[in-house]
């Protein structure tokens, strides 16, 4: 039906059109234009063609009304909570109500409601955005009944509504899809972080629409084709634009993830591998954009194919495959070309060194400029040669110089977790005979140790909470960092004698690797393994939960005390 009165009334504003000779889709009012329409339609009389055309119009009213009006099945009646909302004069009929609908704290919920209700975002509402949240609103007080801590939930959504208030474009999506709202109210119930995030980035609703996709991350090769084909039409100087959808494409994916993770869907090893893999299909993505922009303006570098002579390496989280949902990305930009002062060959040349140093800007302004649809990531270029007082970009033969006669050993800790992640694979090759060159150099144990206990002792005094019944996951003692700093140690120590301890990145892997080649027991590894996962889990969801790292000490004593002792037996030789 709609395909067959589609083609009709597309016939008819053609044929207004042609007549006209203009861009116009108004029936005419003249009588012998309208004999002249009815004609060329092929009918004899104007008023038989009126009467074909209103019942193609009535068709497509009714298949719409079909599609578009409220489903009673979805959320219950919208007049089933007319006596709550709009909030009745009578506090106690409200109570009463709420108490029936299963709210523990019925006199609680009367308060969140009349605070919104009087609020001036909800107040300033146009009638007809009023007229859509008057709707709303019983479906979503009945759903948030149902939830666990329905009074925590219904603030938390009712502090969303509030941000969304200006588009009730949002509101209207809502209403008319109670399962989208249903799953509102459940990552709400899950999360406060994933609130927040809604409520920062709305378009992000439209998710909800399909649970199916909400709660399946994609992979790291269907990433890559979905960020492909989102920005095919987005000419190559349209940076802006770019920069927008390259924004929603992370809002997009992370949540997914977040999703996916509060129901317990995937385990915390895969939410940081999904959250590594958004993040390293953006940063090949952005160097893309970035060298194309430059090509654009100054041309290539001298001898220089697209996309050569650049790289860009992970440190940290993005080096060893541990991205949280809030992390920033350690990275370091190395180039190389023959001839530093050659010229580009663009309309504005500019010498190779130039160009790679405006390449690395241009890839952090991508990254990190705030815009309305928020930052990509924030970045962290610190762990560069001489830190902030270093060029942006470093050139490949003096980074192998500074690692092997400058470099401190906290840097060589950091180096452990270095991993190339996009660029010129021959310079690839060239960073990962460097790290393996630098990671095998051959330590005093003794004085490797102190060097290793003195920085993180450094870090805890500066960083870990000084209460006693306080645990950081991270900086306390027994918490994550020891592991990583043990793991570390480790690698630096008897890298020169087994190159087995270069393979990876990750510390899960570094420690099956130090359990495989005896440098640590069986015992020993899957104790620390158990606990970093443990540590990183539960750091996960406190971050979807809007709280830090600090937690009470009852919940980890055992556990931090294991590493606490494994950290002595090697670095105290007890």
């Amino acid at each position: 039906s709609l395909l067959s009165a589609y083609r009709y009334l597309r016939r008819v504003e053609n044929h207004i059109q042609e007549y006209q000779d203009r861009q116009t889709h108004e029936l005419p009012a003249r009588p012998e234009q309208q004999m002249i329409l009815a004609f060329s339609m092929g009918f004899e009389q104007w008023e038989t063609f009126k009467q074909q055309l209103d019942q193609t119009r009535q068709t497509v009213q009714q298949i719409f009304d079909q599609v578009f009006t409220f489903s009673r099945d979805g959320g219950g009646s919208e007049g089933d909570n007319d006596k709550i909302w709009p909030l009745a004069e009578q506090e106690n009929e409200v109570i009463k109500e709420l108490s029936q609908l299963g709210y523990r704290e019925p006199a609680e919920i009367v308060k969140q409601l009349q605070n919104f209700e009087s609020s001036a975002v909800i107040q300033r509402l146009s009638s007809k955005a009023a007229s859509i949240l008057n709707k709303l609103m019983p479906m979503a007080i009945r759903m948030v009944a149902k939830t666990e801590a329905s009074s925590v939930t219904l603030s938390r959504l009712l502090m969303l509504f509030e941000k969304i208030a200006g588009r009730n474009v949002y509101f209207a999506l809502l209403h008319e899809n109670p399962d989208a709202l249903q799953q509102l109210v459940k990552l709400v119930a899950a999360s406060s972080w994933i609130t927040e995030y809604l409520a920062q980035y709305p378009v992000l609703l439209d998710e909800l629409l399909d649970p199916r996709t909400l709660y399946e991350p994609l992979n790291k090769n269907d990433l890559a084709k979905e960020l492909t084909l989102l920005l095919k039409k987005t000419p190559i100087d349209d940076e802006e634009q770019l920069m927008i959808k390259l924004r929603q494409f992370k809002q997009q994916n992370v949540l997914r993830v977040a999703a996916a993770d509060i129901s317990g869907v995937i385990p915390v090893m895969v939410v940081s591998d999904y959250l590594t893999w958004i993040a390293e299909v953006i940063l090949q993505k952005v160097l893309e954009l970035a060298w194309g922009l430059l090509e654009q303006k100054h041309g290539l570098p001298a001898e220089i194919k697209p996309g050569q002579g650049f790289a860009v390496v992970g440190m940290g989280k993005l080096g060893g495959y541990e991205l949280g949902y809030s992390s920033d990305l350690d990275m370091v930009f190395l180039y190389n070309c023959k001839d530093a002062m050659a010229m580009t060959c663009g309309p504005k040349p500019i010498s190779n060194t130039q160009f790679y140093l405006r390449l690395g800007q241009k890839i952090r302004h991508i990254l990190d400029t705030r815009m309305l649809a928020g930052v990509l990531y924030e970045v962290d270029l610190r762990l560069r040669p001489s830190g902030e007082s270093g060029l942006l970009v470093t050139q490949i033969d003096h980074f192998r110089q500074y690692q092997l006669e400058n470099a401190w050993t906290w840097e060589h800790q950091a180096l452990v977790r270095g991993r190339f992640i996009c660029g010129d694979t021959v310079l690839e090759q060239r960073f990962i005979e460097i790290r393996n060159e630098v990671l095998s150099e051959r330590r005093d144990i003794d004085e490797l140790k102190k060097q290793v206990r003195e920085m993180r002792q450094k870090m805890r005094d500066n960083l870990a909470p000084k209460e006693k019944d306080v645990f950081h996951l991270k900086h306390s003692k027994g918490g994550i960092a020891d592991i990583e700093f043990i793991v570390q140690f480790d690698v630096l120590a008897y890298a020169w004698q087994n190159p087995a301890l270069l393979q990876w990145t990750d510390t899960i892997r570094l420690l099956d690797t130090l359990a495989q080649q005896g440098f640590l027991t069986n015992d020993e590894a899957e104790a620390l393994k158990t606990a970093y996962c443990r540590y990183r889990d539960d750091g996960h969801h406190l971050v979807l939960q809007g709280q830090n790292l600090s937690v009470s000490i009852d919940q980890y004593s055992e556990m931090a005390a294991v590493v606490s002792a494994l950290w002595d037996k090697i670095f105290e030789g007890s």
